[in-house]
């Protein structure tokens, strides 16, 4: 007996372009990409897997910088939010600062706007900036960075994610929002 096995591959490929097994892989590729604990394969990491992966090459490139101590302790606290699918299909998760980041500038010459601290050594100032001395409630001296420079820490975190990991873990794009 023999067996037309192009036969078969064609039922079953014409049952795979049904839209009823459409909808059920859908279900199964978003329950596996969507599962935070994920419960389904150590070998196939999902969205959530990539979040931590980032966060922690994100952790790698703050490390790098030798940065002060206090800002480094700042910025060394990063959360990764729940996974999600947006309605063009694509799969996101959030990579996060925790720490409120965000402070108003010493200065009293000038109306500045908040500042957040991760843009700031992230791109750094283009200007030169008087120092600013300013004493708190106990007595102690507060003198103000007069030179930050530009790390783009959070630029080289996404290359470094994207050109050693990316493909592992199947992402496609990485966006820095600065707001």
């Amino acid at each position: 007996m023999s067996i037309n096995w192009d036969s078969i591959m064609a039922k079953a490929q014409k049952h795979m372009e049904s839209p009823t097994m459409q909808r059920e892989v859908q279900k199964k590729t978003d329950s596996y990409m969507l599962d935070a604990k994920n419960t389904w394969s150590a070998d196939s990491p999902n969205v959530t897997d990539a979040g931590y992966k980032f966060a922690n090459t994100l952790l790698h490139a703050i490390y790098r910088e030798g940065f002060m101590q206090n800002l480094e302790a700042d910025l060394e606290n990063i959360e990764v939010g729940l996974p999600f699918k947006s309605s063009d299909g694509r799969y996101h998760i959030y990579v996060y600062f925790e720490n409120d980041l965000d402070r108003t500038s010493m200065s009293t010459k000038k109306n500045y706007y908040d500042i957040n601290l991760a843009n700031l050594y992230n791109d750094g100032v283009d200007h030169v900036m008087k120092r600013i001395f300013e004493y708190d409630e106990f007595g102690g001296l507060h003198i103000s960075n007069n030179r930050i420079p530009a790390t783009y820490f959070m630029e080289q975190a996404v290359e470094d994610f994207m050109g050693n990991y990316a493909s592992d873990y199947n992402v496609i794009g990485i966006k820095i929002n600065t707001n």
